[in-house]
């Protein structure tokens, strides 16, 4: 959204402009904005900046933007509206199987329980180290390709190691080749560190890319990443037995075939998501574990995580007070203990209505997304499982049809049953950057023999470039090693030896 008074981009959550100061939802007349620009008296007060940052690969970090008691900035694993419902929506596709309860409320809360037990078992307790190796084939349009390799990781620990191999593409050409150029690589992540090496790429240079980890999961020395992910079920599972819960009956297209069966819907209005979050930023108010983690991952003390959450809990009443159809609807359609179809409708106001509908067959996940009614997007999913004594293969195929692009791919994933995971270490690398232009073309001509789209290559500098600098407007707390920087119109946290001028 927009300040009423400065009228720059804010975060939706924001109580206040973190570039004007001023109150959100107060009113003020054009006189008063006149009278303020022509006075220049619009400045940055860091006492009022709510920070926060959000990688959008991890669904279970949230990003909030809180205002602290006495300007200690922190973020937490607040969730917001939009995020909560995917977030439930992943977790029925993950598990298909219901307790059989009669509470409303019960059919939601299994599946997404099942998630995380499933997550937390396998990603962050004693399963959380896997190796073994792979192979992937995939087609897109008809031109195939395929990597073979080894892979292992270390989630607790934050390590991962990977291997590939791809036959050079020039041989399903025909003709004679001289010069074969099989693609092979190394990938290497340690905490934030990340190193990628590739003869074929980038000669015999072993490439550094430095990852930007606002959130603290990557490079905080200790938390436990289990007490964070289950005070967030505990959470849902409380705002779920919270909500409203409607129940029907539905003759439905399923694989082919008529089909009656029951539905059980969940719709969140404003006011639902208004009932939903203040539900889930209470109960984590009270869970003790969730708050202590929270200190630890941010460095900060317990009753500022607290107080941030109650900040949270105050802000609701404001952003949920006006009036909006906005909505998203979730469906589970089943019979007994057998579910159907999944379904998550998404209405907000000047956009087309998005449907995104998961039929579950034996053997066979059928995934359709629709706007306005319309199917843009259809894909399946079949998963098998081997188990033998020295280890166990899993075998993924995917189809994807959308547009002009039909996508097969093929994922066969052997694990060790003992894992064997080892931290890589190099006495030099190469910054990416510090790539020159000439590097950067090099580049490029090395990937032509590979693929014909090497746009993407000219965005790496704008990605991969420090942000921070002592150009930018920061604040930095006495005692503290890291300070909060303005950069594009947004917060970023920058080692304070970076912002500070020499």
């Amino acid at each position: 959204m927009k300040c009423i008074k400065c009228n720059k981009n804010i975060p939706d959550v924001s109580t206040t402009c973190p570039f004007c100061d001023h109150p959100v939802g107060v009113y003020i007349s054009e006189e008063e904005k006149i009278k303020e620009r022509e006075e220049n008296l619009a400045t940055i007060d860091f006492g009022n900046i709510n920070t926060g940052d959000y990688d959008a690969n991890n669904k279970l970090y949230i990003k909030t933007y809180i205002k602290e008691p006495k300007n200690k900035k922190i973020v937490i694993g607040g969730v917001a509206a939009i995020v909560f419902v995917i977030l439930i929506f992943v977790a029925l596709i993950m598990s298909m199987f219901s307790s059989g309860s009669d509470s409303p409320y019960r059919l939601f809360n299994d599946t997404m329980t099942d998630f995380f037990d499933f997550y937390i078992e396998n990603y962050t307790g004693s399963s959380s180290t896997k190796s073994g190796t792979y192979k992937f084939d995939i087609s897109i349009n008809n031109k195939k390709s395929g990597f073979t390799g080894t892979y292992s990781f270390d989630t607790k620990n934050r390590i991962a190691n990977l291997t590939g191999k791809m036959r050079d593409p020039r041989e399903q050409n025909g003709g004679i080749i001289l010069d074969y150029r099989d693609f092979n690589f190394i990938a290497n992540l340690n905490n934030t560190d990340f190193y990628f090496q590739s003869k074929e790429l980038f000669n015999d240079d072993v490439i550094y890319f430095p990852i930007d980890d606002q959130t603290g999961l990557l490079s905080a020395k200790s938390y436990d990443l289990s007490s964070i992910l289950t005070g967030i079920e505990d959470a849902l599972t409380a705002s779920l037995k919270k909500s409203t819960y409607a129940d029907s009956t539905e003759n439905i297209t399923y694989l082919g075939e008529q089909t009656k069966v029951n539905l059980r819907t969940l719709t969140l209005d404003n006011n639902g998501k208004e009932q939903f979050l203040k539900t889930y930023y209470q109960t984590l108010s009270e869970d003790t574990n969730y708050i202590n983690e929270i200190a630890h991952l941010r460095e900060c003390k317990t009753e500022d995580v607290v107080k941030s959450l109650e900040n949270k809990l105050t802000e609701l009443d404001y952003k949920y007070s006006g009036v909006s159809n906005d909505k998203i609807i979730l469906k589970i359609y089943y019979s007994g203990t057998k579910i159907y179809r999944l379904s998550a409708e998404i209405e907000e106001e000047n956009k087309p209505k998005r449907r995104i509908q998961l039929d579950i067959g034996e053997t066979k996940y059928y995934l359709d997304i629709f706007e306005d009614n319309k199917n843009i997007l259809s894909s399946t999913l079949v998963v098998t499982t081997k188990e033998k004594d020295d280890f166990i293969k899993k075998t993924y195929e995917v189809t994807f049809d959308m547009d002009n692009l039909v996508m097969d791919m093929t994922l066969d994933i052997e694990r060790e049953k003992r894992a064997n995971v080892k931290k890589s270490a190099y006495e030099t690398s190469k910054s990416i950057r510090d790539f020159s232009s000439l590097d950067y073309q090099n580049f490029k001509n090395n990937l032509r023999v590979y693929t014909s789209n090497t746009d993407w290559v000219d965005k790496l500098p704008e990605i991969f470039k420090n942000k921070c600098s002592p150009s930018l407007i920061c604040h930095c707390e006495d005692g503290e090693d890291v300070c909060n920087c303005t950069y594009n119109d947004s917060i970023i946290k920058c080692p304070r030896v970076e912002v500070t001028p020499k």
